[in-house]
């Protein structure tokens, strides 16, 4: 009797230790949280490196772009913006042209610049072969326009553009852009990070002023366009405001959230993290400064964003864990009905041939998605109208939205622990959905670099469980046709 019973025990406790957990999942399709029918998913071009007569890539940078379903198209990048003229007197083509040269001019060393950085040693990507992009991608141009750092002290041997250089430069591409060329584009960035320490001499209270001058010479060619500040911070924000509220449309702020993380993938898979206290920011001034009957159609840009620790604890390093980091943020901007568009930061990087896995490159020099660039094509090709409510838990981060037109809902699940974990959607007020398809994109690890996207079938027992896989991001699509 004893050594049967022994034997009983034993069985049940390798059953229950054999027993994982199940996680509910709730899915709300009635609770709508953001419209995203324009499709908000961009990238910052890189107009040095872009251009495919410079890298000859096996795979055309539009083809790059469609592969990613990327829909806002960011030129001529960051900060490389504020050293570029689209054009140079009498404006009549478009000749990419420096705004400031010099190695300290223009930030440091640019392999497609000559050694003194003072012309192009490579042809660029112009402006006018940027909006050819735009026409095949189906995307909207959001151009970036030289604006300051010209207070800054620069070294002898330097030359820059003087404000009235810029403010004139401004208004001649708008007049060829959508006068002569008749593009028709919406958005105009007044500078990049004009808030940066390394804008020297400078200070919120120029930069406001400074934009006016902007906007009535870039309005006075075509009223319709959107005039765009950027800022970080309370202080700044409420200077702006103040001396320039009503010369601009929208407002643009740079979102890397990630910083001082000290165990790296770690700290991200063991912690609830907020990705939007820069947007929270930027709301918090709209609410104060722009009257309640204007504020829905004011919006926060995300001008650039990645899942980058700018303390350098996570390493800059294009792997699986970075990525999954990256969906997670597209996510949380997405839930947001003030944002507007989010661009990632970027197509590629200064050093994109030599530095085969960083972080910062969306694609590779042939134009391959690199494991960062995978979470943008999830999005930008698994994207509904609507994102509506889900719930959390544990190792767990899900979203959800729903294409009206196709009656589909997508739900998308962030596995971040290093086991696999079962889960069960469970969908409140409708009945329980069929399943279309299922795609997963799976690693070996966070540090995995070569992460793999493919169609799965991760049903155990279809009334009961889904088993996700280790670090993970799946994406399950359901029928929501009677």
């Amino acid at each position: 009797m004893k050594t049967t019973c022994f034997i009983c025990i034993c069985f049940f406790i390798s059953i229950a230790c054999s027993c994982q957990e199940v996680v509910v999942i709730n899915i709300y399709p009635k609770t709508t949280l953001n419209d995203v029918s324009n499709k908000p998913i961009g990238i910052n071009l890189n107009y040095l490196m872009d251009d495919d007569k410079f890298l000859k890539p096996t795979i055309s940078l539009v083809n790059s772009l469609k592969k990613m379903g990327v829909k806002y198209l960011r030129y001529p990048g960051g900060n490389k913006s504020d050293f570029y003229f689209f054009s140079k007197p009498p404006y009549s083509k478009s000749e990419p042209t420096l705004a400031r040269t010099g190695r300290k001019a223009v930030g440091g060393r640019f392999t497609t610049l000559n050694e003194a950085c003072t012309d192009f040693k490579e042809d660029p990507l112009d402006f006018d072969e940027f909006m050819l992009i735009c026409k095949l991608v189906k995307a909207e141009p959001v151009i970036v326009v030289a604006a300051d750092e010209y207070l800054v002290n620069y070294p002898k041997g330097s030359t820059w553009s003087t404000k009235e250089q810029l403010v004139a430069h401004a208004k001649e591409w708008v007049n060829y852009a959508n006068i002569k060329k008749k593009y028709g584009i919406k958005y105009w960035m007044i500078g990049n990070e004009s808030w940066h320490e390394t804008n020297r001499n400078s200070n919120a209270k120029i930069y406001a002023l400074d934009l006016v001058d902007f906007s009535k010479a870039m309005k006075a060619v075509d009223s319709s366009i959107y005039i765009i500040p950027n800022g970080n911070s309370k202080l700044w924000w409420d200077t702006v405001f103040t001396y320039a509220s009503n010369y601009f449309d929208a407002i643009s702020i740079s979102n890397y959230p990630i910083y001082n993380y000290s165990r790296g993938f770690t700290t991200y898979a063991d912690t609830l993290q907020s990705f939007t206290t820069t947007i929270d920011i930027a709301k918090a001034a709209i609410s104060s400064y722009i009257p309640v009957s204007k504020q829905d159609k004011f919006k926060v840009i995300v001008a650039e964003y990645g899942p980058f620790d700018w303390a350098n604890k996570w390493p800059h390093i294009n792997n699986m864990g970075l990525c999954m980091a990256n969906f997670e943020i597209i996510g949380q901007q997405l839930l947001d009905p003030k944002v507007d568009f989010s661009c990632f930061w970027n197509t590629r990087w200064i050093n994109n041939k030599e530095n085969k896995n960083d972080a910062f490159d969306a694609i590779d020099c042939n134009g391959n998605i690199n494991a960062i660039g995978k979470s943008l094509m999830i999005w930008g090709n698994f994207l509904g109208d609507k994102m509506i409510k889900t719930t959390s838990q544990n190792y767990i981060k899900t979203f959800a939205s729903i294409d009206s037109k196709k009656q589909q809902l997508f739900l998308y699940i962030v596995n971040k622990s290093s086991n696999p974990i079962k889960v069960m959607p469970s969908f409140n007020n409708i009945k329980t959905p069929k399943i279309i398809q299922n795609f997963s994109l799976t690693a070996n690890n966070a540090e995995d670099i070569k992460p793999m996207w493919g169609k799965k079938n991760y049903w155990k027992n279809k009334d009961t469980y889904i088993e996700l896989l280790p670090v993970s991001i799946s994406v399950i699509v359901y029928n929501l046709k009677k």
